[in-house]
């Protein structure tokens, strides 16, 4: 069985990351999905130093996409419907802190935007016959 291998690799001193879903970083650390090849991933957190990385937001279903950093707070959505490529979503918003102790889902939507105290998404609205 082949070894995965790391999503995070360092060229000449700079970082690339493959097949990133979502990138976000505070300034001191770099907090990412990755999304390629049928995997989807927890939120990691990455030390750009040390390129020592840990998880701090446990992946399920399709795992999380559209991160974003606010204060202390990631922002991302995690899509609870297993499966890639079925033609449904369940998409949730979730207030997950930087530290990865809390997680809090904040609303049914995708593609949140953080303004002021304010935070924009896209609902979808299901109509059944």
């Amino acid at each position: 069985m082949a070894k995965d291998k790391t999503p995070v690799i360092s060229v000449d001193g700079r970082i690339a990351i493959e097949n990133p879903g979502s990138v976000v970083t505070d300034g001191k650390y770099i907090y990412y999905s990755y999304q390629g090849d049928g995997k989807r991933m927890d939120i990691i957190k990455l030390n750009p130093k040390t390129l020592k990385s840990e998880s701090i937001a446990k992946k399920t279903g399709n795992g999380y996409t559209n991160l974003s950093i606010k204060g202390n707070y990631i922002y991302a959505v995690l899509d609870k419907v297993f499966g890639y490529g079925t033609g449904y979503e369940e998409p949730y918003i979730y207030r997950i802190s930087k530290d990865g102790k809390t997680k809090t889902k904040l609303a049914v939507g995708k593609e949140p935007v953080i303004i002021g105290d304010k935070i924009y998404y896209f609902f979808q609205v299901r109509y059944t016959q």
